[in-house]
C-alpha cells in the first residue's frame, strides 16, 4: 500500500444513536482500490476469489473486503443496540477466520493490501458507501443466481449495485458450462457435395445427405487476432 495513503481521523455525530463516531479518511493515492462484498457463503467466496485474482495481476491493488451486518437502524431499543454491539464485536474475528480458512496463503500474500471492514446497514448501500469512502475503482459482489419470485422476495444486492453504483461492478459467479453446448462447427465440403456442384454448375450446392433439413442451423461470424494483425476471416459454427 502506498505510504501516501495514511488515514486522517475525522469525528462526526451519528444522528441515529446520538454518539460521536470516529472514522478514517484516506487521501488520494495511486492505489487501485477494489471493494468486495463478503458473506459467509460461497457467493462471497466467489467474489473474494475474483478480487484476489485481480490483485495478483495488479500490484497496486488494495482489496477492501466488507461484511455488512444487517440491522434495524431505526430502532433505539436497548436490546437491539446491545445485540448489534455484540455482533460488531464478534463479526470481525469471524471474518478474519473465514478469510484465513478459505484463502489463507493467497490472502496473507496481500499483506497490507487487504483491509477487512464490517459495516451496519443495508448491504447494497453499505457496500457502495465503502466504495465512495475508499475511492474504489471497482466493486465485486457474488450472486446466488436466483430467478423469479425467489429473487423478488430476497432482493438482489448485485442487481441493485449494478444499476445504481457510481463505479464499475463485477458480478462474480462460478464458471460452469455443464449442460451447455459449444457452437456446432460445419464439416468440410464432402466429395459428394463437390460432385453435385460441379455437375450442376453450382445450381445444386449439397448432396442428397447434406440437403436434409437441419434441426440446428449453422452460425457464422467473423474474427481476427487484433494484436497479431492476422485475419482468419469468416468462421462458422
Amino acid at each position: 500500500m502506498s505510504d501516501s495513503k495514511t488515514p486522517q481521523t475525522v469525528t462526526v455525530m451519528d444522528p441515529t444513536f446520538g454518539v460521536a463516531v470516529t472514522s478514517s479518511v484516506f487521501p488520494p493515492s495511486n492505489d487501485y482500490a477494489v471493494v468486495v462484498g463478503i458473506d459467509f457463503d460461497v457467493t462471497g467466496d466467489h467474489a473474494f476469489a475474483e478480487a484476489l485474482r485481480l490483485a495478483e495481476d495488479r500490484t497496486n491493488t488494495v482489496v477492501h473486503a466488507v461484511y455488512v451486518l444487517s440491522a434495524n437502524l431505526g430502532s433505539r431499543r436497548q436490546a437491539v443496540i446491545e445485540k448489534r454491539n455484540e455482533a460488531l464485536e464478534n463479526v470481525p474475528e469471524l471474518l478474519r477466520t473465514h478469510v484465513t480458512n478459505r484463502f489463507g496463503t493467497l490472502a496473507n500474500a496481500l499483506g497490507e493490501r487487504l483491509v477487512l471492514h464490517v459495516r451496519v446497514g443495508t448491504p447494497a448501500e453499505a457496500i457502495h458507501q465503502l466504495a465512495i469512502d475508499v475511492d474504489a475503482e471497482l466493486i465485486i459482489v457474488g450472486t446466488h443466481g436466483r430467478t423469479g419470485l425467489r429473487k423478488l422476495a430476497l432482493g438482489s444486492v448485485a442487481q441493485t449495485l449494478a444499476q445504481n453504483a457510481h463505479c464499475p461492478v463485477l458480478v462474480a459467479r462460478p464458471k460452469d458450462y455443464s449442460g451447455d453446448e459449444k457452437t456446432a462447427k460445419p464439416l468440410p465440403l464432402c466429395d459428394d457435395c463437390a460432385t453435385a456442384r460441379t455437375e450442376s454448375n453450382g445450381e445444386k450446392l449439397w448432396c442428397d445427405w447434406h440437403a436434409r433439413p437441419h434441426i440446428r442451423a449453422h452460425v457464422y461470424g467473423y474474427q481476427e487476432f487484433f494484436a497479431a494483425g492476422r485475419d482468419p476471416g469468416i468462421t462458422g459454427g
